[in-house]
């Protein structure tokens, strides 16, 4: 179990007893069942000007139970299920104690084979609560509200020191007063102990009474390495979102050890008309190159 109390002061406003926050927490990590719970706020006077804030004015509670049996029998092939009864995130607007954003999850079944691989299913019960209009993308605004939803996922990865390994996620049902599907697949390729290549598709729907919107995104990424002192990689990656092809280029060198020089090249492209006149336009250009050197004085 553990804890944190924070006070910001500043001098311009002068000491306000109510800019504090808080954090408590009860952690039991065990192998067969884990149990993790949390509670913390943050006053609307706390400021951290130095330091990182997700959230403002706000109340949070957490919990997450985990059951993780080790079957034998002809289960055997299964070295632990991932079941979780509950995961649940609440958090309220700390003036009124309204909801800022809830999150259910029950995750039905969760299993690691003795393999490497790995598969998950689950249910999530969600809510936001919106202040203001939100706009996600440019054909979708969601009025000021309280928004409930459910999700379903599902996904499956195998080990990926095979020499060809895939990571698949699948998410679909409600968003906001609508509906959206979620897919994203990996594929990882080992040619040699030098070479790997990696192929990415991502996609997105949403549906909803306020109109849609959908994403496409496709990427690559190629890993060579002549030595453990000489390697590099090139990625590629197109989105429709934005219409940019991007590329990123970058080399490693090691001299020795506590010493590294890097490459990097960074390019972006502009999609630029229809049908047969399509062509891509180049948006700007990045070359960086750093050297590192350690020593001891």
């Amino acid at each position: 179990m553990g804890g944190a109390l924070l006070h910001t002061y500043d001098r311009s406003s002068g000491f306000q007893p109510g800019a504090l926050a808080w954090r408590c927490f009860l952690s039991y990590p065990n192998d067969r069942f884990s149990v993790f719970a949390s509670a913390q706020r943050a006053d609307s006077l706390f400021d951290p000007q130095v330091g990182i804030m997700l959230r403002r004015a706000f109340r949070e509670q957490f919990l997450d139970v985990t059951l993780k049996p080790r079957p034998g029998g002809w289960l055997s092939f299964i070295r632990q299920l991932d079941i979780k009864p509950v995961s649940i995130s609440h958090t309220q607007n700390d003036d009124d104690g309204s909801i800022q954003s809830f999150s259910y999850t029950f995750q039905w079944l969760g299993l690691d084979t003795r393999k490497g691989d790995r598969i998950s299913m689950g249910h999530s019960v969600v809510a936001e609560g919106l202040r203001a209009g939100f706009s996600p993308a440019p054909t979708l605004q969601f009025a000021p509200g309280l928004y409930w939803w459910r999700q379903n996922s599902a996904r499956i990865s195998t080990f990926r020191g095979r020499r060809l390994a895939v990571d698949s996620r699948l998410q679909w049902g409600g968003y906001f007063d609508g509906r959206s599907v979620q897919h994203q697949t990996e594929v990882w390729w080992r040619g040699s102990r030098h070479a790997q290549l990696s192929l990415r598709l991502e996609l997105n729907d949403i549906q909803t009474d306020a109109g849609s919107w959908s994403t496409t995104l496709v990427g690559s990424r190629i890993g060579y390495a002549l030595n453990a002192r000489c390697f590099g990689s090139l990625l590629t990656q197109w989105n429709s979102a934005q219409d940019e092809l991007n590329l990123n280029f970058r080399f490693q060198y090691i001299p020795f050890v506590g010493a590294d020089v890097f490459l990097i090249v960074n390019q972006v492209w502009r999609g630029d008309g229809q049908g047969e006149e399509r062509r891509f336009l180049p948006l700007r250009q990045v070359v960086m190159t750093k050297v590192i050197w350690r020593f001891v004085a």
